[in-house]
């Protein structure tokens, strides 16, 4: 009988699938991930970079939207979502607040962050 792997604390990082999304093979390869690692008992915590669009309100359209896209694969939860407001800009939190994020990058995590989308913005 093989041992059990202990479980890592995974945070994926995007900032692609918020602002696309219609993107369906995009979505399809990205989704692997997160559902795979739950699937293999890792606690995943999802950062999605959004880049402020200078609309708040349409910022908060996005947000809800791509929430309510992931939250039926039980993701949402799991999930904060940063909007971006460009160089020097505090970062909009939805999911989570300063605090939580801070802990999460405190947490023994793995970061990793897919397609180099969120270093770049």
């Amino acid at each position: 009988m093989a041992a059990k792997a202990s479980q890592l604390h995974i945070v994926l990082g995007s900032a692609s699938l918020a602002g696309y999304p219609q993107g369906g093979g995009h979505w399809s390869w990205f989704l692997q991930y997160p559902l795979g690692l739950k699937a293999l008992g890792h606690k995943v915590t999802w950062l999605e970079v959004l880049a402020a669009s200078g609309d708040p309100a349409r910022d908060r359209v996005r947000v809800h939207e791509f929430l309510a896209q992931i939250r039926p694969l039980e993701l949402a939860d799991d999930c904060i979502v940063a909007v971006t407001g460009g160089a020097g800009a505090r970062p909009a939190m939805t999911g989570a607040d300063r605090a939580r994020l801070t802990a999460v990058a405190r947490d023994d995590a793995l970061f990793w962050y897919l397609a180099c989308g969120v270093g770049a913005t």
